[in-house]
């Protein structure tokens, strides 16, 4: 099982866990139009292979046209590209910008000059304009279960979605969903328990700034609910019910609740979908700022699917359907 852009195989037990209403399903044999041949090696009909050929071209035009609204948050050429390789990569869509280095990747991902936050806002615009006010703000949670102690923000925690403890990254992020069950993320924030911030040795190694304050997940939810407020307006909110939320909401006219019903269904449809088309929880990186790089990248792909191709975006995925390879579940 490799990451996005190839790395290392994992055991089954080392990839991401299901989390946020998430069941865990077993693997599934799927029917297609694909004819089997020889030791079990899949072969395509002369009109299939021309149909899906002739799809994937419509998809790699559509995408690279998609990738031109976000381009000016990069500064440099080779990071703009890098990033249209890895949303390629996200989608499992061809790159015909040739071999993808290991190290610009990397470099993608860590060191290169451009701004995922920028890209988040960008994101949620592109979701207010298709989505429309009126819909609801949900924030929820994910669990990503690692195999030892180094990707920032790790350490055995409880996950509230999951209802269990693990080796876990901790992920939170703001669900925007319209009355017709499109949904799409428009914020994400890493969970930093105090055995982080409050190492020195640990900031560094996580590449955490020094000065980022302590956030518990009430806060973190506040700061999305906050920064989303404005470029959109929501008819509600499903969000925890701390005085902060309430007394912001409540400025603002928006009904709060703290109960999910019909929404926690369609949260669980947005990362299923997520991670098997938009590869969410394809990742290897330790860097806190490369966990936010990845997030946002894997968001802009879902975003994709849902504004450019809303009818494969919002096809269910079968309830047998298991999960797709995972990155190599970083230490």
């Amino acid at each position: 099982m490799t990451d996005v852009m190839g790395g290392a195989r994992v055991s089954p037990a080392h990839q991401v866990t299901e989390c946020a209403w998430f069941p865990r399903v077993p693997p599934h044999r799927f029917a297609s139009p694909i004819r089997a041949h020889g030791r079990g090696i899949p072969r395509m009909s002369g009109t299939v292979h021309a149909f899906v050929a002739d799809d994937r071209r419509r998809c790699s035009s559509g995408l690279r046209k998609f990738f031109r609204s976000v381009e000016d948050v990069f500064v440099r050429e080779e990071p703009r590209e890098q990033a249209f390789a890895y949303l390629c990569a996200l989608l499992s869509h061809p790159y015909a910008g040739g071999p993808v280095s290991t190290d610009g990747r990397n470099r993608l991902l860590t060191t290169a000059r451009w701004d995922e936050d920028r890209m988040r806002d960008r994101i949620r615009d592109m979701a207010a304009s298709q989505v429309g006010n009126g819909g609801t703000l949900l924030v929820t949670e994910q669990g990503f279960l690692k195999k030892g102690s180094n990707s920032a923000g790790v350490e055995r925690q409880f996950c509230s979605a999951s209802g269990r403890a693990g080796n876990y990254q901790i992920g939170l992020f703001l669900l925007w969903a319209d009355r017709y069950g499109t949904i799409t993320a428009i914020d994400r924030e890493l969970l930093l328990p105090p055995s982080w911030l409050g190492s020195p040795a640990r900031r560094r190694s996580g590449g955490i700034p020094p000065d980022l304050p302590p956030a518990t997940r009430d806060r973190l939810a506040e700061g999305m609910i906050a920064r989303a407020l404005g470029p959109v307006t929501p008819a509600r909110v499903v969000a925890p019910p701390t005085p902060r939320v309430t007394a912001l909401l409540a400025g603002h006219g928006i009904p709060h609740t703290a109960t999910a019903g019909a929404e926690a269904d369609g949260a669980a449809r947005f990362f299923r979908a997520a991670r098997h088309r938009a590869g969410l929880d394809r990742y290897s990186v330790r860097q806190w700022r490369a966990w936010y790089r990845h997030m946002t990248l894997s968001m802009l792909a879902h975003a994709f699917l849902t504004t450019t191709r809303p009818a494969a975006a919002a096809r269910p995925l079968p309830a047998t359907a298991h999960l797709p390879a995972t990155g190599r579940a970083a230490a």
